[in-house]
């Protein structure tokens, strides 16, 4: 809540202060779940490293010989196509929750969109320019972090909690860095009015506020997005691991870990 009243065009002060900073949690918690399971989901699907090694060969390289642009290669392209693909689900979530928390969520709105429910998409533009370069960054830091905290050579896979810390390092990083597409996202979210482009909101920012305005909100997004990867990568790498433990089990006889068997 905080972050989205630094950032809305009214101001801090008029979009709430520190009254009511719960605002939104419900619509937050909700669609956290699906919005996760649906990119995580996606994200697996996605042939990232078939991608990279295709792109490698192409140009004349061996994929094994460049590890590291084969990491980033595979994780950005993956990242970027499931944030595509799970943005027809966050946009209408952010928009009700970014107008509760900014108190712009009127009868007038809700009238709006119960006329017209493809309202609820209108920042869909803005959110894609926001969480794709998110993702981009975020993904193959996280990547490249987790080949610093454990080595190809390292027995075993990364542990949950060295990757809970890498991914709370990228998050923090990559959300630091597309600030200034947050605040254009969630101008475009809480505005009233008919049409709002992101490209008008971005110059809007820019002459109200000057570049120091692209970056407001810029403390509460990166803590956020920190802890956001420090839960969600955290539980993902735990979940892999049950999931590729149970595999393995299966395989040979046994049964899935959390049933007991050993």
């Amino acid at each position: 809540s905080l972050k989205t009243r630094l950032q809305a065009p009214a101001g801090f002060q008029a979009a709430g202060g520190f009254r009511g900073v719960y605002r939104g949690l419900g619509v937050a918690l909700l669609g956290s779940v699906p919005c996760s399971a649906s990119f995580f989901c996606a994200y697996e699907a996605m042939p990232g490293f078939a991608a990279a090694d295709a792109a490698l060969a192409a140009s004349g390289r061996q994929p094994s010989e460049y590890p590291e642009v084969r990491a980033v290669a595979a994780n950005a392209s993956s990242a970027a196509a499931a944030e595509g693909i799970i943005s027809v689900i966050r946009t209408p979530i952010d928009a009700l929750k970014q107008r509760k928390q900014a108190g712009t969520l009127s009868d007038a709105y809700a009238a709006a969109v119960r006329q017209n429910p493809s309202r609820l998409w209108r920042g869909w533009t803005a959110t894609v320019l926001r969480d794709v370069p998110f993702s981009i960054i975020q993904f193959p830091l996280y990547a490249l972090a987790k080949r610093w905290a454990h080595p190809a050579d390292a027995p075993g896979e990364i542990e949950p909690v060295r990757a809970a810390l890498c991914g709370m390092c990228s998050a923090a990083t990559a959300a630091a860095l597309t600030t200034p597409f947050d605040v254009v996202q969630t101008r475009v979210m809480v505005r009233d009015g008919g049409n709002v482009s992101a490209t008008a909101e971005f110059a809007a920012v820019v002459r109200e506020r000057g570049v120091a305005g692209l970056f407001r909100g810029v403390a509460p997004r990166t803590a956020w997005m920190a802890l956001s990867g420090l839960v969600f990568l955290g539980s993902y790498e735990q979940a892999r691991r049950w999931i590729h433990g149970g595999l393995e089990r299966r395989r040979s006889g046994g049964d899935w870990p959390w049933r007991g068997s050993v």
